[in-house]
């Protein structure tokens, strides 16, 4: 078994924070953020992504690296992290490698994931739906990191700005693992959608309505932004 100081290659010319092109926002971006369904997420991340993010990961932390996979074949070692990063995007990939600078001990991986993607811990991700909601109801453009994050946001309502954490943790819970039941099964939009402030919702003529499911949840979601933005005092 090679070591894993000099299994892994040398860092590459570039500065800390650059990464290689397999590793660009639009080769390892999240399925949801993108709009892509989940079936197309990769199964694994780039095998020279990985490669970088361990390689930066040693620089970082030196010997303390090595102690800490003493025993792990560098081959496990780089399909554990593929396996486990797959889907996460270059931007992610690195800010996890920003954060894991600031710290002085070796991330493992599930760490190292949350790095990348804070937003997936409940109260970080509920607060950044607050600020995004917030944007999105005031016309400005929002860049929503997975498209069950946004149908969590639509299942809490007007009360997702009007409660704190404190009052909305469980429910928030609940709708996030709801929602991600719903990204798993196929029933969200592939892409979260245009929200056009004011905009009515014509009613089809009695026995002629035909709508589809997914025109029935943007519909849905549609009519619910427009309370959450009356209740904020946003909408006519």
């Amino acid at each position: 078994m090679k070591h894993i100081g000099t299994a892994l290659p040398q860092r590459q010319p570039g500065g800390q924070n650059s990464l290689p092109k397999s590793e660009a926002p639009d080769a390892t971006q999240n399925a949801a953020s993108t709009g892509r369904p989940l079936s197309s997420t990769p199964a694994r991340l780039p095998d020279e992504a990985v490669s970088t993010v361990l390689t930066r990961l040693r620089a970082m932390h030196g010997d303390a690296f090595d102690r800490r996979w003493t025993g792990v074949a560098i081959a496990d070692l780089r399909d554990t992290w593929a396996a486990g990063l797959a889907g996460i995007s270059g931007q992610e990939l690195a800010a996890g490698l920003r954060a894991a600078a600031a710290h002085r001990w070796v991330p493992t991986l599930p760490e190292f994931a949350a790095m990348c993607q804070p937003w997936r811990d409940p109260q970080a991700g509920f607060e950044l739906a607050q600020q995004l909601m917030r944007q999105r109801i005031a016309g400005r453009h929002t860049d929503w990191p997975a498209v069950w994050l946004w149908a969590a946001a639509q299942r809490m309502g007007g009360d997702l700005l009007a409660l704190p954490w404190s009052k909305a943790a469980g429910r928030w819970e609940s709708a996030v693992s709801a929602a991600r039941r719903d990204a798993d099964a196929g029933r969200l939009p592939a892409a979260v959608p245009e929200f056009v402030p004011g905009n009515t919702l014509a009613l089809p003529r009695p026995g002629q309505a035909r709508i589809t499911r997914e025109e029935a949840a943007r519909s849905l979601s549609a009519l619910l932004e427009r309370c959450a933005a009356r209740r904020t005092g946003k909408g006519k």
